[in-house]
């Protein structure tokens, strides 16, 4: 796709790099069969190409028309688009550049004004999080009926009471903001898992950085980034030495500075950094991309990312087999598009999930969003609530007992819908005795 910048953005490395994207683009359309708010809503602005195009006439003209943040708004980053493109058109990195040059320009309601600040202060602090949610809780009866189902209960599980093996690994393991303020079990079954096989899990909270660089943050975003970096070398800097690390993630042995050769002794200390949240963990592990340029966190990015996995491929890696914590269920399962679209993992869990003994049942279109998409669902309701409800559709069309998932997001949100319980995969299997 031909395409000419504005000389002053064309000088700037966000013009370069979204020309370059821009040029991959063959306008074939493969991209309009996978989008949901395509399909959705028919309009060709609703789909990538008609998106592509807004965003080439924002970098060709330097101005912004009203609608185009309406139309960028409604992508819900699912990045199915990407999947489809038989040119590899970086769609995802194109909508960052293009919602950034295009946020600040944007007149907001005072509504909207109030929910993004709200969102951007209150989700990314669990703290916080847990607290509005007691205060949701004391109230629910007076909700109506969306945000009473949407309003999480809190489970908690007790230690279990065993011999613990001799660890022969060692993994840090990301809180998150949202997911230990909301669904705090998930990790806490996680742990017990890799505890039963011989890995240790040493836990790291803070925000990823993903809420505030979906709504165009970039500031907080990034520090928020530079935040959980600090955080995740501080505790690497008081581990031992002797930390296994056969994980084929391992960083390669270039020549590097003395300097850089101390840090990635430091990741050495560990064999992965986990994520049961597959949201956290695409953004994670493009923490190399997004602070390239980022001084002294650059070469430290860098090192998260290398060694940032989702738990799906750890376990697979592992090589354990673990039983299923409810057998004789039948699962429905749905990826969350952060896991099969953003981070490409395909195919592991539901590989893990059979070999535990469950019966994975078809599900229709299983590509398309169900319309969680971090803040979507808040920021565009109407719309995420009509994905959800195609999605539980597709989900619960071969009666399941269970609908599983990835992400804190699409558990959530598909729950406030659901008729039956939605739960984190991992929560399936069980330890091994």
């Amino acid at each position: 796709m031909e395409t000419r910048i504005a000389k002053e953005l064309a000088v700037t490395a966000q013009g370069e790099r979204a020309a370059e994207i821009i040029r991959t683009c063959v306008h074939c359309g493969f991209c309009n069969a996978t989008c949901p708010t395509y399909l959705l809503l028919g309009d060709e602005l609703d789909g990538p190409r008609g998106r592509i195009y807004l965003i080439k006439e924002v970098l060709e003209n330097n101005e912004v028309d009203p609608v185009v943040g309406q139309h960028l708004d409604r992508c819900l980053t699912c990045r199915a688009c990407e999947t489809t493109c038989p040119s590899g058109v970086e769609y995802g990195e194109l909508l960052e550049i293009g919602r950034e040059l295009v946020t600040p320009q944007r007149a907001f309601s005072l509504r909207a004004r109030l929910t993004r600040a709200w969102l951007l202060r209150v989700v990314p602090d669990a703290r916080m999080m847990r607290r509005w949610i007691r205060i949701g809780s004391l109230v629910r009866w007076l909700m109506p009926p969306k945000l009473r189902a949407a309003l999480p209960r809190i489970k908690k599980i007790r230690a279990r009471d065993i011999e613990r093996p001799k660890h022969y690994k060692k993994v840090l393991l990301l809180d998150g903001c949202a997911q230990s303020a909301v669904t705090p079990h998930v990790n806490q079954h996680l742990i017990a898992l890799l505890d039963s096989v011989g890995v240790e899990t040493i836990s790291i909270g803070g925000c990823c950085g993903s809420l505030a660089l979906h709504l165009s943050e970039m500031q907080q975003a990034e520090s928020a980034m530079c935040n959980l970096i600090d955080s995740l070398t501080t505790v690497l800097d008081k581990l031992p030495d002797g930390g296994s690390s056969s994980h084929s993630h391992m960083l390669s042995g270039e020549q590097r500075s003395e300097q850089d050769s101390f840090s990635r002794h430091k990741f050495a200390k560990v064999d992965a950094i986990l994520s049961t949240a597959s949201g956290c963990g695409v953004t994670v592990k493009d923490y190399k991309r997004l602070l390239k340029d980022h001084g002294e966190y650059a070469g430290l990015a860098a090192y998260v990312s290398d060694k940032t996995v989702d738990i799906a491929e750890y376990l697979s890696e592992l090589g354990v087999k673990f039983d299923a914590s409810e057998p004789d269920k039948a699962v429905s399962w749905h990826a969350p598009c952060t896991l099969q679209h953003g981070q490409k993992v395909t195919g592991l869990v539901e590989n893990l999930l059979e070999r535990a003994g469950y019966d994975l049942l078809q599900v229709r279109d299983p590509h398309v969003c169900c319309g969680s998409a971090g803040t979507y669902s808040i920021l565009e309701a109407k719309l995420g609530f009509q994905l959800r409800d195609n999605k539980l559709a597709s989900l619960l069309a071969e009666k399941p007992d269970i609908i599983a998932t990835a992400n804190i997001g699409c558990q959530s949100h598909l729950q406030s819908g659901a008729s039956i319980p939605v739960k984190h995969w991992i929560e399936l299997l069980a330890p091994v005795e």
